[in-house]
């Protein structure tokens, strides 16, 4: 039941009103998941730890909206429907070192390596469901993406003229070029294809301590591969509610003088030239894989022998750094994001601190 505004009954006064505005279903029961789990540890070589995983979850009776048409007056009941598959396998290589002799000796060092390779696959859905940029359906991720695959920009009229027709649009020179993907001669909804990216192909980190004559060092990289992010508006549709185009946009924009270099559509107001450009395709999903230094840590320890004197029992020196460095394709902002939307989102803060620990 759902408040559905107020009514009066005798002209002279207003009492709430509720009415029922979706099905219930009484039968409905809990997901249940199935995971099956297979490990391996091993130390070999004096110092190198490795661990193997290899996993698969299956969740059935997923709670979802039921598939019924709209003629039935009131919004669908939650049912139990549906199979989702996660699988897929991690490693964790970590090795442990102390030199005993040399240049470098009482050195003390640990290298690590992760890996992890997930796979996702809906196996029991029913009707296809299609909702903005993502699709449901059996055999493929959960929410792929879905959408015209932009191929370009149309570089000039005789470029216009000699493309299939897109969709009743009035196309302009500048304007974002489809693919027309199942060949039939004209750009529609039918030319929407299926597009990877919308779960990283796989994710990985490396680690490195050492300390050596009182001197430490930490660091951490952490990385993405294949993932893609679809935004839109602030940042990348110029003059959105009237903030300014960004330099690269204006700089690398299409326009008569550089049809053939264009980085970015011909520039329009706000709305992106309006349905034309902004239809859901591949132009708004960005490259958002990456390698991070997610920190680094460095510091010094003065000798006991002299702390003592100063009649403290330690003393450390250190440096610390958080997101200090990032390779990346993806555009201007930050990668590391949690979902689609606008591409103007809050970055990840890059942090430096300095300081001083003291032990009495």
């Amino acid at each position: 039941m759902e408040n559905e505004g107020n009514y009066t009954f005798d002209n002279s006064s207003l009492s709430t009103g509720y009415a029922q505005t979706k099905y219930a279903n009484r039968n409905i029961t809990w997901e249940t998941t199935t995971v099956t789990d297979i490990g391996l540890e091993a130390t070999v070589f004096n110092g190198l730890n490795v661990t193997l995983d290899w996993y698969k979850k299956k969740t059935k009776n997923i709670l979802r909206d039921a598939q019924v048409t709209g003629a039935l007056g009131l919004d669908a009941p939650v049912i139990n429907n549906g199979e989702m598959e996660n699988k897929g396998f991690e490693i964790n290589a970590q090795y442990v070192n102390n030199i005993k002799g040399g240049l470098f000796k009482g050195l003390n060092y640990n290298v690590g390596f992760y890996f992890d390779r997930n796979r996702n696959k809906v196996t029991k859905f029913g009707t296809d469901e299609i909702s903005g940029h993502y699709l449901r359906q059996e055999g493929l991720p959960y929410n792929s993406y879905y959408m015209l695959d932009c191929i370009g920009i149309f570089r000039d009229e005789d470029d216009v003229k000699n493309s299939p027709k897109q969709f009743n649009d009035n196309t302009l020179p500048g304007d974002l070029k489809y693919r027309d993907a199942n060949n039939d001669g004209v750009i529609d909804n039918d030319d929407r294809v299926v597009i990877d990216g919308r779960f990283p192909k796989f994710e990985y980190a490396f680690n490195l301590s050492a300390s050596w004559k009182g001197f430490d060092v930490s660091l951490l990289l952490q990385g993405v591969e294949g993932k893609k992010h679809y935004v839109t508006d602030w940042g990348l549709q110029p003059f959105r509610q009237g903030s300014a185009p960004t330099i690269d946009y204006v700089k690398y924009r299409w326009t008569e003088d550089n049809p053939d270099n264009a980085k970015y559509p011909r520039m329009y107001f706000d709305d992106f030239g309006g349905s034309k450009n902004t239809r859901k395709n591949s132009y708004f999903l960005k490259d958002a894989s990456y390698l991070r230094l997610k920190n680094l840590t460095i510091g010094y320890t003065i000798p006991v022998k002299l702390t003592r004197k100063m009649l403290v029992e330690r003393i450390r020196i250190f440096f610390s750094g958080d997101n200090l460095a990032t390779i990346t394709n993806y555009p201007e902002l930050d990668p590391e994001r949690e979902e689609d939307g606008r591409f103007v989102a809050y970055p990840q803060n890059k942090i430096c601190s300095f300081g001083i620990n003291v032990q009495f």
